[in-house]
């Protein structure tokens, strides 16, 4: 597996909430996950990247 590149929100985007998903498949020893956030910004911005 190849390095990925590390990509980081600005200091101005706050968690508000989160909900993480894991399903396992203890077969095969892996797991597929989803992940769904809300971010708060401030001050408000335009533009996030």
């Amino acid at each position: 597996m190849g390095k990925k590149e590390r990509l980081l929100l600005p200091g101005s985007a706050k968690p508000v909430s989160y909900e993480i998903r894991l399903d396992p498949n203890f077969e095969e020893e892996k797991f597929e996950g989803h992940a769904k956030m809300r971010w708060g910004l401030q001050p408000t911005a335009r533009q996030v990247f």
